[in-house]
């Protein structure tokens, strides 16, 4: 069974909030108290759960990377940078292959959501011009150019 803040806090003889507060470092806590958490932390093992801290957080430690083909090589070396780059900051980076399919992209969109992505980066698309698109009519989801107003999922409510 997983190590909890709790565990922590009766190791240390603290409260759970005094433990938060030194693992987030946001709030002032004497030296020896600090001492007698971390070395609670390091004797039991704890890992913090992401899931309470993107809870508390409304925000989590992961991005979502949404291809169209991750076999590609163009959107291998994408998400190969991106994982790269965020690997530097602890932040994990979820590689999503939507096969190019808008139900597929809308359905990890949700996904990540719950999970409280902190960002999604959307790889691929397709650039049209009036001689080369489709009539409305029978344009896909995923063929239309993009909603200035809306091209951060991430933000939306």
């Amino acid at each position: 069974m997983a190590t909890t803040l709790a565990d922590v806090a009766r190791r240390a003889g603290v409260s759970p909030a005094t433990v938060s507060r030194v693992l987030n470092g946001n709030y002032p806590v004497a030296r020896a108290t600090a001492e007698r958490v971390h070395r609670a932390v390091a004797e039991l093992d704890y890992v913090v759960n992401g899931n309470a801290r993107a809870l508390a957080a409304a925000s989590s430690d992961l991005i979502g990377v949404l291809v169209h083909d991750v076999a590609d090589p163009f959107f291998g070396v994408i998400a190969s940078g991106i994982q790269d780059a965020m690997a530097e900051g602890d932040v994990l980076a979820v590689v999503c292959n939507t096969a190019s399919s808008a139900e597929r992209e809308l359905r990890y969109l949700r996904l990540l959501r719950r999970q409280r992505a902190r960002a999604v980066v959307l790889t691929g698309g397709r650039s049209t011009t009036p001689d080369t698109a489709p009539p409305s009519s029978t344009r896909s989801p995923s063929s239309r150019p993009p909603d200035p107003a809306s091209s951060c999922a991430a933000d939306r409510p």
